[in-house]
């Protein structure tokens, strides 16, 4: 074997470890975090966060003569758009009679430097008549969060209260924490698909009422919304096994197999993202990057690799690596101890030789 083939079977094993070596990294972290996903998504499925209730008002809190039940369903959330949907159900219980309607201000609190704030931040208005009657409306409120991390995006709501009374001259009364005791109750549910949100975290409401506003925050929570687990992993797992599947078909399959089917390799990564992030996505996340790096890989391997195919077939010399240069040896151990020579005398032929004369 010559020493360019020797190197070339040495480089070639390596690149077998190498690869090797990463397929195993890949089987055993699909191992570890495979259960964890297993797990997390029986957990969501077999409880349903809208079965969780989350209350705003003190347990034990004793009803006043005139109250409120309202109920609070985060039933969606625009992740581009950057805006909770939030639906409010409730009613304005009066025994017997009362002379206010309750009106309702659901605000989006800003996360910093909420006092610093003049006047109101964006709100969502709803309005009681005192007629006991069960009604419902939708509001919408900003959230902050970056979609484009996705799978690791996350989304929060500092979620306020205010509650106003509207008399019948149509003088208002802005109520306080203290004021509103035992005139409201409040709970929250959530039903957003593919997000799930985390406990609420009560603020302090004088901690971030606004400058130059006569409002006052009965309740101020703060909500979190994330993805679940199960999303996550599979997320990842699906991107790094969809890269060892694309570098597997550009380097290891025939030259010929590989031209014809690179349409539908690249339309197979690219698949992956409807799986992910379905088909109503209206901007870029990280899995789209994840996956134009994948396809442009693939692109600029499969062009390579044509371009040595046609300098092999069209025999055109490329330029290599400059080989390592082994330094000659001194003449003398060269040379060496002179060998022993030994002269055959050639054969005789049996026509030239005489006859009785025995060979040799």
């Amino acid at each position: 074997m010559t020493e360019p083939d020797a190197d070339a079977k040495t480089k070639s094993h390596t690149a077998q470890r190498i690869g090797f070596s990463a397929i195993l990294l890949l089987l055993v972290v699909i191992a570890v975090v495979l259960p964890l996903a297993v797990s997390s998504a029986y957990a969501s499925f077999a409880t349903a966060q809208s079965d969780q209730r989350f209350s705003f008002t003190p347990s034990g809190t004793p009803h006043a003569v005139t109250y409120n039940r309202l109920r609070l369903r985060v039933i969606g959330l625009d992740e581009w758009g950057g805006q909770a949907t939030i639906q409010v159900s409730g009613a304005h219980i009066c025994n017997p009679t009362c002379d206010h309607d309750a009106r309702f201000l659901f605000v989006s609190v800003p996360l910093q430097n909420a006092r610093q704030e003049d006047g109101l931040p964006p709100a969502g208005t709803v309005n009681y008549p005192p007629d006991a009657v069960e009604s419902s409306a939708d509001i919408k409120l900003p959230v902050t969060g970056n979609s484009i991390l996705y799978p690791f995006d996350s989304y929060r709501l500092r979620l306020g209260v205010v509650m106003v009374r509207v008399f019948n001259d149509k003088t208002t009364q802005i109520l306080t924490p203290k004021e509103a005791d035992g005139h409201l109750f409040l709970t929250l549910r959530t039903h957003v698909a593919r997000l799930d949100m985390d406990k609420p975290l009560t603020v302090d409401p004088a901690s971030v009422r606004p400058n130059n506003s006569p409002y006052q925050y009965l309740y101020v929570e703060d909500l979190t919304f994330e993805r679940p687990l199960y999303i996550k992993v599979l997320t990842i797992l699906l991107v790094l096994l969809v890269s060892a599947a694309a570098a597997y078909a550009v380097f290891m399959r025939p030259f010929d197999q590989l031209v014809l089917n690179s349409g539908a390799l690249v339309l197979g990564v690219w698949g992956i993202r409807a799986i992910l992030l379905g088909t109503s996505v209206p901007g870029i996340t990280a899995v789209d990057l994840a996956l134009s790096v994948v396809i442009l890989f693939m692109l600029v391997a499969i062009t390579v690799r044509a371009m040595q195919y046609l300098a092999r077939v069209g025999q055109v010399s490329m330029p290599h690596r400059r080989r390592r240069v082994v330094p000659a040896l001194p003449l003398a151990a060269a040379e060496g101890p002179p060998a022993a020579t030994t002269v055959e005398r050639p054969a005789e032929s049996a026509v030239e030789r005489p006859p009785g004369r025995p060979p040799g």
